[in-house]
């Protein structure tokens, strides 16, 4: 077996290490960036998130209604009376 550039005469050593030089280098915080969310290992997993999560908003509505009411009724309704 003979040199690879005896096979390929445009392929040499010398391009193949400019080509590295060329290429800027990685860093590595780069890599967290590149790297997608991590996905649930079991679908059953992703099925009760989503069945959670849709049964939650009205309940979450209704909190935030109550709480709203409250504040109202404490700040104009009974504000804090001065002695």
């Amino acid at each position: 077996m003979g040199n690879v550039s005896s096979y390929f005469p445009f392929y040499s050593q010398e391009d193949n290490s400019k080509k590295s030089e060329d290429r800027p280098e990685e860093k590595p915080g780069n890599k967290k960036e590149q790297r997608s969310k991590p996905t649930p290992k079991d679908p059953r997993e992703i099925w009760k998130k989503t069945l959670r999560e849709k049964a939650r908003p009205m309940k979450i509505k209704k909190k935030i209604e109550k709480k709203k009411k409250a504040d109202y009724f404490l700040k104009h309704v009974r504000p804090k009376r001065k002695y």
